[in-house]
């Protein structure tokens, strides 16, 4: 994966809450969106762009993965 991550659009600093709404990364990465319902104070569909999951082990071809499911809280 050689994909950097970035966008065009407002950048958020530091650690942000959302919830997962999509699991079916077309690249078959494990990337994950979620919406993130403090962005404008309402519950409102605001998407992010497809976003890496963070493991707990992983290296050069090794590791685990944990993909989590639709509803699930994430930072």
């Amino acid at each position: 994966m050689n994909e950097r991550a970035g966008g065009g659009g407002r950048r958020i600093r530091g650690v942000a809450v959302g919830v997962v709404t999509n699991i079916s990364d077309p690249q078959q990465w494990g990337r994950v969106k979620v919406r993130l319902p403090w962005l404008d104070g309402t519950d409102a569909a605001i998407e992010s762009h497809w976003a890496r999951v963070a493991g707990w082990y992983a290296g050069n071809s090794r590791g685990t993965m944990f993909v989590p499911e639709i509803g699930d809280e994430v930072l």
